[in-house]
């Protein structure tokens, strides 16, 4: 009779363990977030993809030069509603000036800050074409913007547009409270290759003594050179940015520069230590080629004790910024919630 009083116990114990702790001791080995995905991609970028796969962009075709001509175009750059004050201003850069752009909304007294550095594969794009972006970002978190115009490669090969960012936070540190931001609620965050730049400035910041950031927000982003990842197999043709593109914004970024690709301000997931890093937020899209080395970081941040959340999305790299896709309002609203939650903290 004991015998069986023992065996209904283990079996009653294992259920027990089964059921309840080992999905918690699960969850404890994952970030926030991280596996919480739909399988499903989102029918408005569906639609998106097929109109844009009529004629898909091969970003590789081109010079440059003509390259930038061709991705620019004529923006709205107007205060929205809710946008006080917005200030063109130029730094020094360690080879070369740039520009900062700061977004003040109109909420009142000293507020939390956001510098944000903007994508493009580190050869294209600059604040007029984050300008939406930002100032909603500014108006929907209640915070102050400082979008980076840091110097573009191949003319400013790595590691340029990384002292240029890093440039950029020690600037805010010293004078954001001419624009009424608190250099003591000071987030740092961009999008793909920005996002790359953003884990670097991290770094920079963590080894020599400063600034300090209450959180990094990383969209998208790009923080290895391995392109035999799963999501780069996947995601090969079709869904925007594909292996190609991505082999070409590389070698156009480390061009005539003397690099390493286990230097952690290139390739961020090769650090040997991510401890002590600011607490991270990450935008991961489930149909882009970056997705595997995104969801690897912030998993590597977690294990090493950073605090993480990860928000995924089933859309493509840099959905965000399309207009047409139906998830870039809601990711616009997440990042902002986000952004106020490492500020209330």
């Amino acid at each position: 009779m004991n015998l069986i009083y023992e065996v209904l116990f283990l079996t009653l114990m294992n259920k027990i363990i089964f059921l309840f702790l080992f999905p918690l001791v699960f969850a404890l080995e994952f970030p926030e977030g991280f596996h919480e995905c739909s399988l499903r991609i989102d029918p408005s970028t569906e639609q998106f993809l097929k109109e844009m796969n009529k004629e898909p962009p091969i970003f590789r075709n081109y010079p440059i030069e003509e390259l930038r001509k061709l991705s620019y175009k004529v923006i709205d750059l107007a205060p929205h509603k809710g946008i006080k004050d917005i200030h063109n201003i130029t730094i020094e850069g360690t080879k070369n000036p740039f520009g900062l752009r700061i977004y003040v909304p109109e909420q009142e007294g000293v507020l939390p800050v956001l510098v944000f550095i903007h994508g493009g594969g580190w050869i294209l794009s600059g604040v007029d074409d984050y300008d939406y972006f930002c100032q909603e970002l500014a108006i929907r978190s209640k915070a102050v913007v400082v979008s980076v115009n840091y110097n573009l490669a191949p003319e400013n090969s790595f590691p340029g547009p990384v002292d240029d960012c890093y440039s950029a936070v020690k600037w805010v540190e010293k004078n954001i409270k001419d624009f009424r931001g608190d250099p003591k609620k000071v987030v740092v965050g961009g999008d793909s290759a920005g996002g790359n730049l953003t884990a670097a400035v991290t770094f920079k910041a963590r080894d020599n003594q400063g600034p300090q950031f209450i959180g990094q927000l990383l969209i998208c982003p790009v923080l290895n050179h391995n392109f035999e990842t799963l999501s780069y197999y996947e995601f090969e043709k079709g869904y925007f940015i594909n292996k190609e593109d991505m082999m070409f914004f590389w070698d156009s970024y480390t061009k005539d520069s003397h690099f390493d690709y286990n230097d952690p301000l290139l390739c961020p997931l090769r650090a040997p230590n991510l401890a002590n890093l600011p607490p991270a937020f990450f935008v991961i899209a489930n149909y882009d080629v970056l997705r595997d080395e995104g969801l690897s970081y912030s998993l590597r941040l977690h294990r090493e004790n950073v605090p993480v959340k990860v928000r995924r999305y089933p859309s493509i790299h840099g959905f965000y910024g399309f207009p047409n896709i139906g998830l870039s309002e809601t990711a616009i609203n997440d990042i902002s919630k986000e952004l106020i939650n490492f500020f209330n903290k």
